[in-house]
């Protein structure tokens, strides 16, 4: 996914829209388009003396859960390898009220190639506490023995900043729930 060329994206858009749907993705859900009946707005009838009811459509907030906070640094992980390769925090978020436990999202560039960052993770997360349970040409998924899951996602570099490309060949991301008891 290279949205680095788009001016109209940022580096932060990028990656609150990728968390959206990599936590989207943990929690089993899915986004399907409205229908033009969902889109339409009616005008709710009313009866005297009485309030107006709400629209079915009314947009309410998103639950605590779902709520992202910016990381401005990144943060190691309890129980989750440190990748040994050279790398420059990119960006991320938090999901502090995370059912369970928070999730975090941190993109980096690093100087290996997407194919050598996929190897090393699913090489990582192949070691106690984590067993790998998917992969695919891009994506390692594993579950730790208490529950917390592990998503990387490798692709080619990311950012506008060019402190964090320069070097650069490719990058993943990480999202991370971290079970807590």
């Amino acid at each position: 996914m290279k949205c680095s060329n788009h001016k109209f994206l940022n580096g932060k858009t990028v990656a609150t829209f990728a968390a959206t749907l990599a936590l989207s993705a943990a929690l089993g859900l899915s986004f399907a388009p409205m229908s033009s009946a969902q889109n339409r707005q009616v005008q709710p009838q009313t009866n005297r003396g009485q309030q107006p009811a709400a629209p079915a459509n009314r947009r309410t907030q998103q639950p605590a859960e779902y709520q992202a906070s910016d990381l401005d640094r990144e943060i190691q992980l309890p129980n989750v390898p440190s990748y040994t390769g050279k790398q420059k925090y990119v960006s991320g978020l938090i999901y502090p009220n995370a059912k369970q436990g928070p999730g975090y999202y941190m993109i980096y560039n690093t100087e290996h190639t997407e194919s050598q960052v996929k190897e090393w993770w699913q090489n990582a997360l192949s070691m106690d506490p984590w067993k790998v349970n998917f992969t695919d040409a891009t994506t390692v998924k594993a579950r730790a023995k208490d529950g917390s899951t592990c998503n990387i996602v490798v692709m080619g570099v990311q950012g506008v900043n060019k402190d964090t490309a320069k070097g650069m060949r490719g990058s993943y991301s990480l999202f991370c729930h971290i079970v807590q008891k």
